[in-house]
């Protein structure tokens, strides 16, 4: 047993009315709707991209782009390479918005946030100071450099070194921890008073053995 649809009987019924031209009209009439729904509702957001300062991402479209917006320009820009393919280039720590419309109507939206390069900053200070331990993180815009230095100074040059890398301006907080200048002098003394007692017990031994 056939299964006729809404659109069909219909179409037959103002056939038997008004004749094969009024029936095309009418079927039209049915199926305009949904199409117009489905190219409105088109649009999808497609994702993060995620991009340390100073690098590139790739983004490939399914269908040929016809026109590409991005809110901040400041903090990333976005270059067409060809008709699929767009380069997003990070410029500035920030989150900013990609749309891109392609030739189907459609459209989507990238989420794009640009963060510090830490990875290169931490292996940068990893070789200047190898026998310290720091680690460096960022939370949004914010670098956060933490570990232990074996001195205060270091601590200094360490930050020193992440403003230069990053920008005079760029928020930094320095969590490095450093011995306690009391604490270090207290052990170079107590190493001093160790050294002497060791020193003039052998000094007293060998007097022994001379008296013998």
């Amino acid at each position: 047993m056939k299964t006729v649809s809404v659109q069909t009987r219909m179409c037959r019924r103002v056939a038997g009315v008004g004749g094969l031209a009024l029936a095309i009209l009418a079927c039209l009439a049915s199926v305009r709707p949904a199409h117009a729904q489905a190219v409105s509702s088109s649009v999808s957001p497609s994702g993060v991209i995620e991009l340390a300062l100073g690098n590139s991402h790739v983004v490939s479209h399914p269908v040929v782009i016809r026109r590409v917006s991005i809110a901040n320009p400041e903090v990333a820009d976005a270059v067409p390479v060809s008709a699929q393919e767009i380069v997003v280039n990070g410029k500035q720590s920030g989150t900013t918005t990609l749309l891109l419309w392609d030739n189907s109507g459609s459209r989507r939206m990238y989420q794009v946030h640009v963060s510090p390069d830490v990875d290169a900053l931490e292996a940068d200070i990893a070789e200047m100071f190898p026998e310290d331990s720091v680690a460096v993180v960022s939370s949004g815009s914010t670098v956060i450099i933490s570990g232990r230095a074996s001195q205060a100074l270091v601590s200094e040059q360490v930050e020193a070194i992440a403003k230069g890398f990053l920008g005079e301006n760029a928020p930094i907080v320095n969590n490095i921890s450093v011995p306690d200048p009391g604490q270090v002098l207290l052990q170079v003394r107590f190493a001093e008073v160790t050294r002497n007692a060791i020193e003039k017990a052998g000094i007293n031994i060998f007097k022994i053995g001379d008296d013998f």
